[in-house]
């Protein structure tokens, strides 16, 4: 079973974003039959009211509606706005599984009262939680925000939360893969680093230096990377070793432990009751 934990309904990234881009020419679209590696997926969108991006929910329940054993809603959720607790509940009414916030694009300390409401809301309805910061590269973007570390509060005092972080490998690798790792129901997911060839294999490394990869989950951060070309790509990144000073070290990922990831339960993992229909398998970097 192979479950995406990143495709994107709307697509938040401004063009040209180089956080947003595919590492071959430019993030196509991707074509039938590339989505057939995958059992399920959820499909995220993004809000950020302080950068003027906004969420579409119908279109999200809509295309779950579709074929709800495969797409699992998670809609966009900004906690800075004055109907952030209405919007919940609207989600929650229309069948929505999960929520999206982006602290950073949002301009929302993940300290703050408004944020942690919204983390205390979902937790008490079995939603789990993605911090996902698509346009972090944007001047308006808040870096600051964006740092894992400020997530540390919620997960702490709030311990029935589920969390899956995104923006892997691009900011505080270090603060990442200890938040997920003293955290039982944190988890990264890896889209940020199946985009940027380069990044991938010394994020992996670092993770299974750490003790991290079983918390890591799959996502392809569809539409910049198809969920096959994602996979490949990863099978590719583990078996990078290249040299001193190169990324990686030296050092290859057991092929096992990228196989982990991409079969991952991640249903389980993050609480989602629902069985998958079987899809044609196809194999992909060598996987049967």
């Amino acid at each position: 079973m192979s479950i995406d934990a990143c495709f994107w309904l709307n697509n938040p990234a401004p063009d040209g974003d180089p956080m947003a881009e595919a590492s071959d020419a430019g993030g196509v679209i991707a074509p039938p039959g590339s989505m057939d590696c995958i059992e399920a997926a959820f499909v995220l969108t993004a809000r950020s009211d302080h950068l003027g991006v906004s969420c579409d929910y119908e279109r999200l329940a809509a295309l779950v509606s579709t074929d709800p054993s495969r797409w699992i809603g998670v809609a966009g959720i900004d906690p800075g706005t004055p109907s952030a607790m209405d919007d919940l509940a609207r989600c929650l009414a229309m069948g929505m599984r999960g929520v999206c916030v982006s602290p950073a694009d949002q301009n929302c300390r993940p300290t703050s009262d408004a944020f942690l409401e919204v983390m205390e809301w979902c937790a008490a309805r079995g939603m789990p939680v993605w911090v996902q910061n698509p346009r972090l590269s944007e001047a308006r973007s808040v870096l600051e925000f964006a740092s894992p570390a400020l997530l540390d509060e919620a997960a702490r005092t709030i311990p029935e939360l589920r969390m899956v972080v995104g923006d892997l490998g691009v900011v505080h690798l270090d603060e990442l893969c200890c938040l997920i790792a003293k955290h039982p129901r944190v988890f990264a997911e890896i889209s940020a680093i199946v985009r940027h060839a380069r990044r991938a294999p010394r994020v992996l490394v670092e993770a299974m230096e750490r003790g991290v990869m079983h918390k890591l989950l799959f996502g392809s951060g569809y539409p910049h990377v198809s969920p096959e070309a994602a996979i490949e790509r990863l099978y590719g990144a583990g078996s990078f070793t290249g040299g001193v000073g190169v990324a990686g070290g030296g050092v290859a990922v057991p092929r096992e432990q990228v196989r982990a990831i991409v079969e991952r339960d991640t249903l389980e993992l993050l609480g989602i009751d629902m069985i998958p229909e079987p899809r044609t398998p196809v194999g992909i970097g060598g996987a049967k």
